[in-house]
């Protein structure tokens, strides 16, 4: 779990913790220079219960991607089998952990523990008081879940959110260090996954996705997220054409880390990776005809039409760290 300045609903989320079917779980706490009253309330958790561990550091605020990497390194030291990404502000249904555990186990009994695993859930979006406001997050956003091949997707449009996910040990050696061209911490341990091994998903809800002004992130819905009344059009535009070109330069990563890699590389999943992380350098017809050549694309009409135009209009060059 990350912290900032959560102290509202911190502690909510820690008590559904406590409160899960699967007991034998380790929670590392990192807080990212919290001003309020946050760091209080964690150490009077960690004082009660001896599975929670607050990482201390000198490394001040990170931001959110930073901040869980901090504690995916912890994580590996303390040779944790499976890690779930946690917010600060959510509720997780009592059974979200043994239910995650027991796809990951079922996954590498088929095909290995050596093969990287990622299983993520839908979750329920709540307003601030847990009043739900969708059944489901996927559906809110006006996306689905991909499958067999969700790399095509995820390389221009991530869509696995953190709290929703869990991931095991091969997946957790493989995605740390996340590196700082990485846009989010969930976007690329879901591309990692899904260039090197295998993303599952359950369809139900088993926590709830708590919005408020503070969202570091948040869940807008399909019809916010293209309202031009929602913010300055201008901003909203620049913001989406600088996170276009860093997600060309996080599949430059992703494809730095995973080469060589034996077992679990996709058979196709290098040519598609080279095919976005290299489409600047092309001229914009060439780069359009590779892209629908490798099938990468947006989910939704609105979302693929700007994805396109971005690609169409973007200069060449190297991507934007």
């Amino acid at each position: 779990m990350g912290t900032y300045n959560g102290e509202r609903y911190v502690d909510a989320q820690i008590q559904s913790i406590q409160s899960q079917s699967y007991e034998n779980w380790q929670l590392l706490v990192r807080d990212d220079g919290s001003t309020d009253n946050t760091v209080r309330v964690l150490n009077t958790f960690q004082a009660q219960d001896d599975r929670i561990e607050t990482l201390v550091d000198n490394n001040g605020n990170l931001g959110a991607s930073g901040n869980f990497n901090q504690l995916c390194l912890a994580a590996l030291k303390r040779h944790a089998d499976v890690i779930l990404f946690c917010d600060q502000d959510d509720v997780w249904l009592p059974d979200k952990i043994e239910t995650q555990i027991q796809a990951i186990r079922s996954l590498e009994q088929q095909h290995g523990k050596e093969y990287p695993v990622l299983v993520y859930t839908d979750l329920s979006v709540v307003d601030a008081r847990l009043k739900t406001m969708h059944h489901s997050f996927l559906a809110y956003q006006g996306v689905k879940n991909i499958d067999p091949d969700p790399l095509r997707v995820l390389l221009a449009q991530n869509y696995i959110p953190a709290c929703a996910s869990a991931s095991n040990r091969t997946l957790l050696q493989l995605a740390t260090p996340i590196p700082d061209e990485a846009l989010m911490h969930d976007w690329w341990f879901a591309l990692c996954a899904a260039a090197c091994g295998k993303i599952e998903f359950i369809p139900e809800s088993m926590s709830r996705y708590r919005q408020h002004r503070e969202n570091a992130v948040g869940a807008k819905g399909l019809l916010g997220a293209i309202s031009p009344f929602r913010g300055n059009m201008k901003a909203r535009w620049q913001t989406g054409n600088t996170n276009f070109r860093r997600s060309i330069g996080q599949a430059q990563q992703l494809r730095k880390r995973i080469q060589g890699r034996k077992p679990g590389l996709h058979r196709e999943s290098l040519s598609c990776i080279n095919a976005y992380a290299d489409c600047l350098e092309t001229g914009r017809v060439e780069r359009i005809r590779s892209i629908l050549k490798q099938g990468i694309k947006r989910q939704g009409i609105i979302y693929g039409t700007l994805f396109y135009l971005l690609l169409l209009i973007s200069p060449g060059g190297q991507a934007e760290k």
